[in-house]
Formats: C-alpha cells, structure tokens, sequence
C-alpha cells in the first residue's frame, strides 16, 4: 500500500512534456483496482493522505534534489561525447563494453592519450557531483582502464581526471583520461 502511494506521487514527476499519467497502466488494473477499494475504507483513505502529506513536504523541502533518478533529470544539452558515443561523430574506439566507451583523444598530450567515457551521464558532468549512486560506474571506468592498458601492454601510465574549468575540464561529461608513452 505504502509503495503504491509513493509511486503515485513520485512517477507523474518523470513523464516527459506531453505525456499524460495513466496509474492503472503503469501499475496494473488489478493494482489499481485494489488501491482504488482501500482507499474507501477511511482509515486507508487517512495512512494515504499522512503518506502524500510528508512526501509533499520532501518535495517542498528538495530532498529529491539529491537522490539520482528521483528528482533530477539530466536535462543538460547533449556533449560532443554524446554524439560520439551515438556514432554521430566519428572516434578511434580502442574498446567497449555496454557501459563504457574508450577511444583516442584528437588533441594528445602524449604517444598514448585515450578518453574513458560512461556512456550513460547520469548528472555526473564533474567528479566532485559524485554520490553514492554512482559508484558502480565510476568502479566500470577504473576497471576499463585497467582492461585497456592491460591490452594494450602499457608499462605504466596516468589516469587523470579534470574536475571543472580550473583543472581544464573542456567536455562536462565524466570521463578519464589514459596518458602514456612519456614523461609529462
């Protein structure tokens, strides 16, 4: 009961512009149907509005703000690894799984210098937006690197990150940067 409450109020937040909230088909008609009799009993009727009243207050107070996929959207203009990772512009890929992406840079600072990419953003256009949420990801850039320079038998190397315009962040979309075959 709870949860259907919480999915009420939460999921009409995420349609896109246009699109129109159908309960009954995003829960199910059973679902619906049984959600729909509990709430003529009164003190069913009582627990969902104390329930839509708190979330109200977590809505008014931003606490989604910073729960990914709860209330942030990645509403930002695509970057050109956007358009690389769709194809739309072309790249040397070194390697790729369905997570990652890794390809040449066009401006190398060094014999060896490779672009580690999510291929999904998830709102983390710098390092420092980091949360627990995007663990997993971050872990799927490190381990491609260690992927990649173990294929490509590369002795030692950098794995850099540019946090922001004052470390030279030029793409704000997270990613790392492989850099080998000299001294720096």
């Amino acid at each position: 009961f709870p949860t259907v409450v919480f999915l009420s109020f939460m999921l009409p937040k995420f349609m896109a512009n246009g699109e129109t909230w159908n309960a009954a088909a995003v829960m199910g008609e059973r679902t619906w149907a049984a959600y729909q009799q509990l709430l003529a009993d009164p003190a069913f009727s009582k627990v969902q509005q104390e329930i839509t009243s708190a979330l109200e207050e977590w809505d008014k107070a931003g606490r989604w703000n910073t729960i990914l996929h709860a209330g942030l959207r990645d509403d930002d203009a695509p970057t050109i690894f956007d358009r690389i990772i769709k194809k739309q512009i072309p790249s040397t890929v070194v390697w790729e799984d369905e997570h990652v992406l890794c390809f040449k840079d066009i401006n190398p600072v060094a014999p060896t210098h490779l672009l580690i990419i999510p291929k999904e953003r998830m709102l983390l256009s710098q390092l420092r937006f980091a949360s627990h949420d995007h663990l997993l990801i971050l872990g799927r850039l490190l381990h491609a690197a260690a992927v990649v320079c173990k294929e490509l038998k590369l002795g030692g190397y950098r794995v850099v990150i540019n946090d922001g315009k004052e470390a030279q962040q030029t793409v704000f979309h997270l990613h790392l940067h492989i850099i080998a075959g000299r001294q720096l």
